[in-house]
């Protein structure tokens, strides 16, 4: 139970909930009505424990005209009022802010917060006050329009039940449509008197433009992150129309809920965490992104905002006792401040309970999330093995059982003449660069150098946050992949991620992927329609660093050409479907060796649908095709005595002229100096003899020993 915090809310506030022992037409319960209604259209102000707080309009009705159905067993149904809760106070200050602006809301949470509850009141409230409002409930399918519905329908009648001075009659009330009004006859003149306020069921099913041809007061779509049949954005593109004439926006409120451990499509989180695009209320509260409304479990858990006092089960009809819990015998008084800190632990409990069971911790975990990420996670039917992925992540972030990747950033550091020499990493909490397993040193901390030992997957981008015009963009992410059969201990595992979006200049990006490029020594494949970067790594003698293109990605022509000058991989169709076919089989194999929670938390939400939203993955199927092309190269130490082939332009000591070819080595026997030996012993050998054209004898010996010129 919640620790004790002593009543906070001002009794007042709940003043509306009994309308007084008097007859309906009486002055005072006119003038009953006359004020709280007036409260629930302009909101009301009042000291509560010391302090001046505002209750919002809808917040004032929702908590004194908007009753729910208890389930005390068998009987006439009864009827309590919601709970005030500081946590509720928050979102329908958030709703007002919306409303006030003129957009729409999106609000997610976990199991059990009511917030269909608080979508339906304001659907309640329009069709009570507002004469010839029109609102609809809809849904993707019929199960969670029906029960919303259902919802709104017991609402309206528990309403009218404990406040009957505002009971309608209807003129239609069945599961799809609720009207208020009434047909009267004057001789054989037919006339509908009353409100005329409409509420209608809509199920958009594989019809994304079913709304149209309404001009809507309010819109409520019941779990937006279930949505089957039309995608919807569509559903919500041709909605738009309704709800404004001209320029002018028309409804009080438009407001998508969800639930996690329902999500079954990327659709919900793209409108989630971009909602000025689709004209959603943002929010600042995710990691200082705009978002819609996210509500964490322990912000409102059960037994935990509430009173610490206790009540007798027989008397649960008390106002604003909440439903579906068990209490001793004894008298309740209600806080709603949440002990947040209580929750969490209780939670936390919970999920190390379960952590015996990957899938039953990932259903919990979605279900009771901590933040966006868990609630937005996809149930259903996943692209790769989820369970193995849940457990992974379960060991690295419950368990602990692994340490944390090491950031920080990568710098270059230069000689006396500052050209460049090598990298150092530097650990900095903000750094972008995470490092799991650094490339072997020596005992001095001098990079050992290694041939074919790992390998890079880059996704990359062609523009900075600054030179973007969308709301949002894709990251540059950077995968290096130490290559299985090393010389290390662990093999064929992830050991470095970089993932950006600069603010500034796009290049800041381009020059960390040369610094990782350059601390393992490697290659990396190249997403094909990304290609930016390509003249920054030619700029910097870096070309080198991009693997031609793989087999599996060349066209018929292509394909076994020995002198094919293409880099990249073309993220075509085949591919995608041949890169997620490489990484189900790493993860079947190696899940053990995924230690980067972000690519972990990717591969379990991934859908073919948003392929294009997953920068991790992409990068993946990049490391895993370039690997596999890799198959015949076998990942060694360079000893000293062996030289790197390094090929590009020199002067010939034989002619003199310059060529292209393999650098000679400094040093060693193809050095130029070894080179320039082994031809002066050539011509001492010879001893050729000639005449120039002065009739001058010469021979070959004297040329060697600088005799002659």
């Amino acid at each position: 139970m919640a620790k004790s915090n002593g009543a906070w809310l001002n009794p007042k506030f709940l003043e509306g909930r009994k309308p007084p022992p008097v007859p309906m037409n009486s002055p005072d319960n006119l003038a009953f009505y006359q004020d709280h209604i007036g409260y629930a259209m302009e909101g009301r102000t009042l000291q509560s424990q010391g302090h001046a707080y505002r209750m919002t309009p809808d917040h004032y009705w929702f908590l004194n005209f908007t009753p729910i159905k208890l389930n005390l067993g068998k009987g006439k149904p009864s009827y309590g009022f919601p709970l005030w809760c500081q946590a509720d106070d928050y979102v329908f200050k958030q709703l007002e802010e919306a409303q006030q602006a003129e957009m729409a809301s999106m609000l997610f949470t976990g199991r059990g917060y009511g917030k269909s509850v608080i979508a339906i009141s304001l659907t309640q409230k329009q069709y009570v006050l507002v004469d010839r409002s029109h609102c609809l409930i809809s849904a993707s399918g019929d199960t969670h329009a029906n029960t919303a519905w259902q919802v709104f329908q017991e609402t309206v009648e528990g309403m009218e039940e404990l406040h009957p001075t505002l009971r309608q009659k209807r003129l239609k009330n069945d599961q799809t449509f609720m009207r208020a009004g009434e047909e009267i006859y004057e001789g054989d003149i037919r006339r509908i008197v009353g409100s005329q306020a409409t509420v209608e069921k809509l199920v958009y099913a594989s019809r994304a433009g079913k709304s149209k041809g309404r001009r809507l007061d309010g819109q409520h779509w019941e779990e937006g992150g279930d949505w089957d049949g039309a995608p919807l954005d569509e559903c919500w593109a041709a909605s738009e129309g309704t709800w404004r004439v001209g320029g002018i926006w028309k409804p009080k409120f438009v407001i998508i809920t969800g639930t996690g451990g329902t999500v079954r499509s990327g659709q919900a989180k793209e409108m989630f965490m971009n909602p000025l695009a689709y004209n959603i209320y943002p929010v600042i509260q995710h990691d200082g992104r705009k978002t819609g409304i996210f509500m964490p479990t322990y912000k409102k858990y059960g037994g935990f905002y509430e009173e610490a006092g206790v009540v007798n089960v027989v008397e649960r009809t008390i106002e604003g006792l909440p439903t579906g819990q068990t209490y001793a015998a004894g008298h309740v008084t209600l806080s709603g401040v949440c002990d947040e800190d209580g929750a969490r632990k209780e939670l936390e409990l919970q999920r190390a309970r379960r952590e015996g069971n990957a899938k039953t911790l990932d259903k919990f975990t979605q279900e009771y999330p901590f933040d966006v990420d868990e609630c937005f996670r996809q149930s259903g039917a996943s692209v790769f093995q989820r369970h193995l992925l849940a457990t992974q992540k379960a060991d690295l972030t419950i368990l602990k059982k692994y340490r944390e990747p090491e950031r920080g950033n990568l710098v270059w550091m230069r000689n006396s003449v500052g050209k460049k020499t090598g990298v150092r990493f530097i650990k900095d909490k903000n750094g972008k660069i995470l490092i799991w397993e650094h490339p072997p040193m020596n005992e001095r901390g001098e990079l050992i150098p290694m041939r074919h030992a790992y390998i890079g997957g880059l996704d990359s981008i062609d523009q900075s946050k600054e030179d973007s015009i969308g709301v949002d963009g894709s990251k540059l992410c950077l995968l290096i992949k130490k290559r299985q059969g090393n010389v290390q201990e662990l093999t064929n595992m992830y050991v470095c991620a970089y993932a950006d979006r600069p603010e500034g200049n796009v290049e800041e990006a381009y020059d960390n992927v040369l610094k990782v490029l350059t601390y393992y020594d490697c290659k990396v494949n190249l997403e094909y329609t990304k290609l930016l970067i390509v003249p920054f790594f030619k700029a910097n003698k870096a070309y080198h660093r991009f693997i031609m293109r793989p087999k599996i990605a060349q066209s018929n022509k292509e394909y076994g050409s020995q002198t094919t000058t293409l880099i990249g991989t073309q993220m075509t169709e085949p591919i995608r479907i041949y890169g997620t076919g490489k990484i189900r089989q790493y993860i079947e194999d190696h899940w053990m060796f995924l230690f980067f929670v972000e690519l972990i938390d990717q591969l379990m939400d991934y859908t073919v649908e948003n392929k294009t939203k997953f920068d991790w993955v992409i990068a993946m199927m990049l490391c895993e095709i370039a690997d596999e092309d890799m198959a015949e190269l076998i990942p060694q130490k360079i000893t000293p005595e062996e030289v790197i082939e390094l090929w590009g332009y020199f002067t010939d000591p034989y002619t003199g002229y310059t060529k292209y070819g393999k650098l000679p080595g400094q040093g060693g026997p193809d050095s130029l100096e070894a080179q320039g030996q082994r031809r002066q012993q050539q011509l001492r050998e010879s001893n050729i003899r000639w005449v120039d054209e002065l009739g001058e004898g010469h021979t070959s010996a004297h040329v060697a020993e600088g005799a002659d010129k």
